[in-house]
């Protein structure tokens, strides 16, 4: 994903410039995972600030929310994932277990489902809307999928 690369790069070219010792060559996996991690962050802060500070308070959802019944909590790195029925499941791996939690109608959450439908060779819903979830999961995306993957 272009905003990934751009999100790595620009991380890579403030921290070498606050250091002495100067990072080249190409960016490897674990920086675009951080990158996707950081920008994650900034889009749920923006989308969800208040649930955001109630859970670092420990305190529960207010009944209003849109998360209430998400069973939403926060990881070791304060991303917010989403709970459920699948944590007793042994064989699935902690991200397929609790997904990430992104807003439906941002224009990244758009990008995101446009790279996967890219990648899937321009498949319908039916491929990208799995590999979506694998990575990200969002409980609502179905309808936003079926969207992009007509158009992209």
């Amino acid at each position: 994903m272009k905003v990934v690369r751009t999100v790595a790069w620009i991380f890579r070219f403030y921290h070498s410039s606050k250091s002495v010792s100067k990072v080249t060559g190409p960016l490897y996996t674990h920086k675009l995972e951080t990158s996707i991690k950081k920008v994650v962050k900034l889009l749920q802060n923006g989308e969800y600030h208040t649930e955001l500070t109630l859970l670092k308070c420990n305190k529960p959802l207010p009944k209003s929310s849109k998360l209430q019944y998400l069973n939403v909590f926060l990881d070791s790195e304060a991303i917010l994932r989403v709970g459920g029925r699948l944590r007793l499941q042994q064989t699935l791996k902690f991200e397929q277990k609790h997904p990430i939690l992104i807003p439906k109608n941002h224009h990244f959450t758009s990008l995101i489902i446009r790279h996967f439908h890219r990648v899937n060779f321009y498949a319908g819903q039916e491929l990208v809307y799995p590999s979506f979830v694998n990575s990200f999961g969002y409980l609502m995306v179905n309808q936003l999928s079926r969207k992009n993957c007509a158009t992209a």
